[in-house]
């Protein structure tokens, strides 16, 4: 039987929330409460894999600077500089070093490949 999702260490309760809004978010695949019990099998797998172990979770803000700038470098298709400058928040100079990044290859694209829920 498992543990009701308030008795969960606060780490895999966010997991387990995270995975059932993820499914509800998606349509109607399952409904509210598969989610839940899903999200918790979720956290439930988590704790078996790294439980007592300590170890780091990236962000992933490189991820989300490669899709952006792999957005920047598509809109500029049809675009004026100063209109990606502005959509972005970024400077010329800042466009011209994502764009000089970009055609040296400096991103990691096997990640952008990665899909969640």
């Amino acid at each position: 039987m498992r543990r009701p999702i308030n008795e969960y260490p606060e780490v895999l309760a966010a997991i387990a929330d995270a995975v059932a809004e993820a499914l509800i978010n998606r349509g109607k695949i399952v409904s509210e409460s598969e989610a839940a019990e899903i999200g918790i099998i979720c956290a439930d797998m988590v704790r078996h894999t790294f439980g007592g172990e300590d170890f780091y979770i990236p962000k992933g803000v490189t991820l989300e600077y490669t899709k952006r700038d792999l957005d920047i470098q598509e809109m500029l298709k049809t675009a004026t500089m100063k209109d990606v400058c502005d959509k972005y928040g970024i400077t010329k100079r800042r466009l011209y070093q994502i764009l000089k990044a970009l055609k040296a290859g400096i991103q990691v694209g096997e990640q952008l490949t990665f899909d969640v829920l």
